[in-house]
C-alpha cells in the first residue's frame, strides 16, 4: 500500500494540538487502504449475528497484520510524528475497534490514565474506517481539557452512558465551562490527540451502520519506560526496542 498515506500539515496540527488538544487530518489514508484494512480485519460472519451491545476491539493488530503496520509506520506519518513529538517516534500499541449497531459508548477518559510513560506522554492517531457520525458512535472530545487538572473517579459516569458502560472502569467529568463535542469524520480521516485530552465515544444508536476505526499510540523513541502491557515497542523500521523499561501498569484510587 505504498504511497497511500498522505503528508500532514504539521504546522496546523501542532497549533491545534496546543490550542484544543486534538487535530483532524482529512484524507490521511486512501480509500484503497481503508478498504484493505476493513476487509482484512472483518470478523467471521457468525460473529456478526450476535454482537449484543458491546463494541469489541482487537489489540496490537500491527504485530500480526503487515498492512496495518505499513500504515502506522508510513514515512509520511512518522516524519510528521517526529516533528510533533520532537524526536523519532516509537509505536507502543494499536487497537482496531469493531463497533456494530447497538454498541455502547466508551467512557470519558485520558489515555494517560491507562498508559504509563516516563518521561513524557503519548500521541494517538485515530483513523476512521467507516463514516463516524454522532448516530453511530463517533469520538467525543473535550477541547482544552488537555490543559486542565481533572479528577479521575471510578464512581463517575460519562453524561451519555447511564448504566451502559464499556471499557470505562475509570471515568472523568467534563471541566466546568467546557463541553464534550462530537468529532465527525469520514473514512480515511484521522484524529490526532495527546494523552491528556479527555475523550470517549458515543453509543452506536444506528440500525445498520458500523463504526470501525484503527488507532496507533506513539511515544518518543528516547522514552525510558512504558507500561508493561504496551510492550513490545517498535521503532519506525519495525525493530523491537530493547532499551525502554517495562513499567508496572498505573493504578488509581477512587476519590473520597
Amino acid at each position: 500500500m505504498e504511497n497511500d498515506v498522505r503528508s500532514i500539515d504539521v504546522r496546523t496540527v501542532k497549533r491545534e494540538l496546543e490550542e484544543q488538544g486534538f487535530s483532524v487530518v482529512r484524507d490521511l489514508v486512501s480509500a484503497d487502504v481503508v478498504r484493505t484494512i476493513r476487509d482484512e480485519m472483518e470478523p467471521p460472519r457468525d460473529a456478526l449475528s450476535d454482537h449484543g451491545t458491546r463494541q469489541s476491539r482487537g489489540l496490537k493488530p500491527h504485530l500480526s497484520h503487515p498492512n496495518i503496520w505499513s500504515v502506522l509506520s508510513a514515512p509520511e506519518l512518522t516524519s510528521a510524528l517526529d516533528e510533533l513529538l520532537g524526536a523519532s517516534p516509537a509505536c507502543i500499541q494499536s487497537m482496531y475497534y469493531f463497533k456494530p449497531p447497538g454498541s455502547v459508548g466508551l467512557g470519558l477518559h485520558r489515555d494517560k490514565q491507562y498508559i504509563r510513560v516516563e518521561p513524557g506522554n503519548t500521541l494517538a492517531v485515530w483513523i476512521a474506517i467507516d463514516p463516524a457520525r454522532t448516530e453511530n458512535g463517533c469520538l467525543l472530545a473535550v477541547p482544552g481539557s488537555h490543559r486542565q487538572h481533572v479528577e479521575h473517579r471510578p464512581d463517575q459516569q460519562s453524561p451519555f452512558e447511564g448504566d451502559r458502560r464499556v471499557y470505562s472502569d475509570i471515568h472523568m467529568s467534563v471541566p466546568d465551562g467546557m463541553s464534550a463535542i462530537p468529532v465527525e469524520v469520514d473514512p480515511g480521516d484521522a484524529v490526532l490527540f495527546g494523552g491528556h485530552l479527555i475523550h470517549g465515544s458515543l453509543p452506536n444508536e444506528s440500525v445498520s451502520s458500523f463504526r470501525r476505526s484503527l488507532v496507533g499510540h506513539y511515544v518518543r523513541r528516547d522514552t525510558t519506560g512504558v507500561s508493561r502491557r504496551h510492550h513490545p515497542v517498535l521503532d519506525v523500521a519495525g525493530n523491537q526496542v530493547s532499551d525502554i523499561e517495562e513499567l508496572e501498569d498505573p493504578t488509581f484510587e477512587a476519590a473520597k
